[in-house]
């Protein structure tokens, strides 16, 4: 990347690899820092038949935002996650499947959290579980004094796993604090998930 930087990477069947962060942008007519999910070959030269000219294409085109997470999904496609805003709006998370050559795959319905003036979520990772299904850690503040680790899991086509959780998501974390927040998920056998994240300390009461 000329301006920007780059999160995670995973190694391509090719030999190259696949990569997402954060794309900078002086131009005043697009958004500063957009979303960013590029490929690279083995010699370390783009791959530009990868999307257009080595860059996936952005599900969406006109927010700031920045990739966070990448890993494989079934069919050698890739899940992505990341957080975007538009101007003068809160922070929101998406999750979305591209095909290997960079193409949005549309037959997964791409995930974009709601927002208000006082709720907002951001995802701080991505990885896939042993039946395909993409699985999520981060943050989700419902109001202005408590922030909880968010934990979610979708179904094939895109959609919230129900039997996950309580509609797909599993909140964790003392209500009231503004310290948790979910870091690393990593996918376990029998429909286990290990979490790494932060809680706040019980020697420091919440203010």
């Amino acid at each position: 990347l000329e301006k920007g930087f780059i999160r995670e990477m995973i190694p391509r069947r090719d030999g190259g690899i696949t990569f997402v962060g954060k794309a900078r942008s002086d131009d005043p007519n697009v958004p500063k820092n957009t979303l960013f999910v590029g490929a690279l070959k083995a010699n370390g030269t783009p791959l530009y038949s990868f999307g257009r000219l080595g860059r996936a294409v952005n599900p969406l085109q006109s927010v700031w935002g920045s990739a966070v997470g990448i890993d494989r999904a079934p069919g050698g496609k890739f899940f992505v996650a990341g957080n975007f805003r538009e101007e003068n709006d809160a922070w929101r998370s998406l999750v979305y499947r591209i095909h290997i050559d960079g193409s949005v795959d549309d037959s997964f319905h791409t995930y974009t959290s709601s927002a208000s003036s006082t709720s907002r979520q951001r995802i701080s990772d991505i990885a896939v579980d042993r039946e395909g299904r993409a699985i999520v850690t981060g943050t989700y503040r419902p109001n202005r004094k408590t922030t909880r680790i968010l934990v979610m899991r979708f179904e094939s086509g895109g959609k919230l796993d129900r039997s996950f959780g309580q509609g797909g998501r599993v909140l964790l974390g003392a209500n009231g604090r503004r310290d948790n927040r979910g870091t690393t998920v990593v996918p376990l056998g029998n429909g286990r998930i290990l979490l790494s994240g932060e809680v706040p300390s019980p020697l420091n009461p919440p203010s």
